[in-house]
């Protein structure tokens, strides 16, 4: 049961950062629940999160310092990184292993990539933004949906 709303939640996710990109929080602190329910039920998954935690946090602090050395005036949480997408940074942390997690940040980024391109190349729109959010959702939505098929 816990399974079917957490993919609810993770399907609100994806939706309204593919259509709007502004996700209601409602729905990261009912992703978060259902987390901590999953991980209440697997203590010993804990060592796992907070070792996923700092490399999330590691990671974005790098990709903040090169766009701050590369763009002096970009202001990073506003203009490159948004919210949402530190928030689905850290549900990860919760369902996947240090380095499932870190394969998992990688492909969602070259798939954002990837997805950017095709777009700009479809609309010529300068000032594209990526919904790596969105795409997250998606990957651990069929993730989850293949551990639950095995």
């Amino acid at each position: 049961m816990w399974l079917l709303l957490h993919l609810g939640a993770l399907a609100g996710i994806a939706w309204f950062d593919f259509k709007s990109r502004l996700i209601p929080l409602v729905l990261y602190m009912a992703a978060f629940v259902l987390a901590g329910i999953h991980l209440y039920q697997n203590l010993w998954q804990w060592p796992m999160v907070v070792v996923n935690v700092g490399i999330g946090l590691l990671q974005i602090a790098m990709v903040a310092l090169w766009l701050k050395v590369r763009n002096r005036r970009l202001d990073f949480f506003n203009d490159a990184f948004g919210w949402g997408d530190v928030l689905m940074m850290l549900l990860l942390a919760f369902y996947l292993m240090p380095l499932q997690y870190l394969f998992f940040i990688i492909v969602s980024c070259l798939l954002s990539t990837a997805f950017a391109i095709i777009i700009k190349r479809r609309t010529g729109e300068e000032g594209l933004t990526i919904p790596l959010a969105g795409i997250m959702a998606v990957l651990l939505m069929f993730y989850q949906g293949y551990l639950f098929i095995t």
